[in-house]
Parts: structure tokens; sequence; C-alpha cells
């Protein structure tokens, strides 16, 4: 795990991740099963499929959002960095 993502908790039903980034951080191409994100600052990232197509998602401090499984890559393109809480569901 990158210093900046702290496993908070890892068991046979839910892996949950403490994501900071700081500006200009890019995390290489990964997978996650499907997950839930709660945005605790206001986030701006540009996403990457494998396939090479990007877009860009601004999210806001308190925004929840349900994802199906994926693979990406992330890049903070925000001036304030980002934090955020990711809950992989394993079952």
């Amino acid at each position: 795990m990158p210093d900046d993502v702290k496993v908070l908790v890892d068991n046979d039903r839910v892996r949950v991740l403490d994501v900071t980034h700081k500006p200009g951080v890019k995390e290489p191409m990964h997978s996650h099963p499907a997950y839930v994100s709660v945005n605790l600052s206001d986030t701006k990232v540009k996403v990457t499929t494998p396939e090479g197509k990007t877009t860009e998602k601004v999210r806001k401090a308190g925004e929840v959002s349900f994802s199906e499984a994926t693979t990406h890559a992330i890049e903070t393109v925000g001036t304030d960095g980002s934090h955020t809480i990711v809950i992989e569901l394993k079952k």
C-alpha cells in the first residue's frame, strides 16, 4: 500500500481504505471490487480507464457514491488534494 493509503478494516466482507492524496498525485492502473466512497474533502480527479478513456470528476465533501467493480488510474488534479474513505465490498 502506498503511504497515502491506510487500511482501516480488512476482513472477509469489506476492506476500508483511508485515501489522502496531495495535488498532482497519480495512482497507477488498479482494480476495485464494487465499492462505496465517502468524500471527506472537495475533490477533483481525472479517471483513466484501461482503454485510455479519461473523464474528470468533481466531488464535494460529504458526497457518497457507489461504483461497480472497476479498473482505473486516478490523478488528483484539484488544487487542494483529496481525502476519501473507500469501502470495498467483498461479498
